[in-house]
């Protein structure tokens, strides 16, 4: 059966953010990630995320653990604590920062070290229970073209479309 065939998640940025915030400008203030920053201080809700990961895949290696997710966190939080900011409640333009001070890196590694674990966080914040999270900051940033974030979101979606075709030829 072709991808197009089959239901999936939509594929551009714009049609997975739905109709909810397609700007960070339009967000209400108290939608806004920041708003929630207290309840981040000294929390490590990116151990929560490995965690959950760990318990969907059956476990996580170590050296997993540590070189794709470990690495994206401290980057990321780098970044983040740089521009005053916790990294669980980056904005749009945080996130892209990351991924410019990233993009000496080899687009492999850039998609499967550091975007994937880093959109998957916020993926996770904003479907858990526990999160106030109301949009994936690295959503909002894919949706400006020309930006890194962009450039990464299609870098991802390509590698989705090659492995859908590799399978539909078995």
């Amino acid at each position: 059966m072709s991808r197009e065939n089959q239901p999936s998640a939509p594929s551009d940025p714009e049609r997975r953010v739905g109709r909810m915030f397609r700007r960070f400008e339009g967000i209400p203030e108290k939608r806004r990630l920041e708003y929630y920053a207290p309840q981040y201080e000294g929390d490590e809700a990116w151990d929560d995320y490995v965690e959950h990961k760990a318990a969907e895949r059956g476990g996580i290696a170590e050296s997993t653990r540590r070189k794709r997710y470990g690495i994206a966190r401290e980057r990321l939080a780098e970044v983040c604590a740089e521009r005053g900011r916790h990294y669980a409640v980056a904005r749009p333009d945080d996130v892209e920062a990351f991924f410019r001070i990233e993009a000496h890196l080899s687009d492999h590694v850039l998609r499967d070290r550091r975007f994937m674990p880093v959109y998957g966080f916020y993926e996770y914040l904003l479907n858990h229970v526990d999160h106030h999270h109301a949009y994936n900051p690295v959503l909002l940033a894919a949706l400006e073209e020309g930006s890194e974030t962009r450039r990464l979101w299609d870098i991802k979606e390509q590698h989705n479309d090659e492995r859908a075709e590799t399978r539909d030829k078995r």
